[in-house]
């Protein structure tokens, strides 16, 4: 890109200076130092653009990585919200089951059968 516009740039600069088509009373004549600067400074602009755009491609790779962790931690966020209910669901469970197991009640019946049996066995011991 930066050979053709310089070939092209210099085919429009010797053209106004006489070089290949007649000049013109209102046509600009540049040095050739004046060209040397002109293609310094389009090598230059074209480095920077080149590097620019490699700065944007690596910009937009970091970005869709981004966009892609965002989507996996939003997944991972969505089951463990699940996985909360789930245990929370677990808790209430266990503490509706337990619940009479642990009451006074229970106690109670249990005492009572525990009596009855040992007095039982030792009743039919002798």
């Amino acid at each position: 890109m930066y050979k053709f516009l310089l070939v092209l740039f210099l085919f429009v600069a010797l053209s106004f200076n006489g070089g290949i088509a007649q000049s013109h009373p209102d046509s600009v004549s540049f040095s050739y130092e004046e060209v040397q600067n002109m293609a310094n400074n389009i090598k230059t602009l074209q480095k920077n653009l080149d590097l620019e755009q490699q700065e944007n491609s690596k910009l937009n790779e970091i970005i869709t990585e981004y966009e892609r962790i965002s989507q996996k931690d939003s997944l991972i966020i969505g089951y463990r919200e699940k996985q909360i209910e789930l245990l929370n669901e677990e808790i209430a469970l266990y503490k509706r089951k337990n619940s009479f197991w642990k009451s006074e009640t229970w106690g109670f019946i249990e005492g009572v059968g525990l009596i009855v049996i040992s007095s039982w066995v030792v009743s039919n011991i002798k």
